[in-house]
């Protein structure tokens, strides 16, 4: 089973649940007190399915802020819109949601289903493509200042940033669910700077991709996320 597998399973035939927990935690630190909310949520009607949740909301008594009870609606409705259109049932149409949308996930204005619910962002729409099942990561604080510990000169904005993480998950030849792993790992540790070999001599140009890594790295760069890849 592969990290997209896992973390689809994690919610299987919990998806109003998944849409809860995706939407409550966005903009709060994981925290155990949240853990009996979920608990509590899953049990109540509206977690029944997506179109439950889509059809009441979440109700009251959950300490949601103003709007995150109308973007869970509007998320379970959307998903429910799509399992409909492709005529598949919850489950199926949330990964095929997931995998559909993996070219627009720097863009998730595209995506007339979901992406288009007021109050998306790329970090909110990667976090539910990655619970659905597919492959991303959400190009938070958190994936930034992890790229800049390792040494990578990371660009300003979302698409950017998701840019440059896909180049450097294709370096490893890893899913970009597991370059996420991968940089919590990294975070965790709090590895010390990598020391600094004598520069080789620069070899002659050749056809490469269009995201050079060797330009967008100071030192330590991809070669420790090989490392950590390797020690797993």
């Amino acid at each position: 089973m592969n990290e997209s597998q896992r973390q689809a399973q994690r919610y299987a035939h919990r998806r109003a649940a998944m849409v809860f927990d995706t939407v409550a935690s966005r903009h709060r630190r994981p925290s155990r007190r949240m853990l009996p909310v979920l608990e509590r949520f899953a049990q109540s009607p509206a977690a029944t399915s997506l179109a439950s949740l889509a059809k009441q909301g979440p109700g009251d008594g959950w300490g949601l802020r103003p709007g995150e009870p109308e973007m869970m609606r509007s998320i379970a409705h959307g998903l429910t819109r799509y399992a409909a259109h492709h005529r598949v049932d919850e489950e199926a149409g949330v990964l095929a949601w997931a995998t559909a949308t993996s070219t627009i996930a720097a863009a998730p204005a595209l995506d007339p289903y979901v992406g288009a619910v007021r109050g998306i962002d790329a970090v909110l729409f990667a976090d539910l493509r990655v619970r659905s099942g597919g492959d991303g990561i959400k190009p938070d604080l958190r994936t930034r200042a992890a790229l800049r510990f390792l040494g990578f000169d990371v660009p300003e904005g979302e698409p950017a940033l998701l840019a440059l993480a896909s180049a450097v998950a294709a370096e490893l030849d890893q899913p970009l669910v597991v370059l996420d792993q991968l940089l919590w790992s990294v975070s965790d540790q709090s590895l010390p700077p990598a020391p600094r070999a004598r520069p080789a001599p620069e070899p002659e140009p050749q056809p490469g991709p269009v995201v050079d890594l060797r330009q967008r790295s100071r030192g330590s760069d991809h070669r420790r996320l090989k490392a950590e890849l390797a020690g797993q």
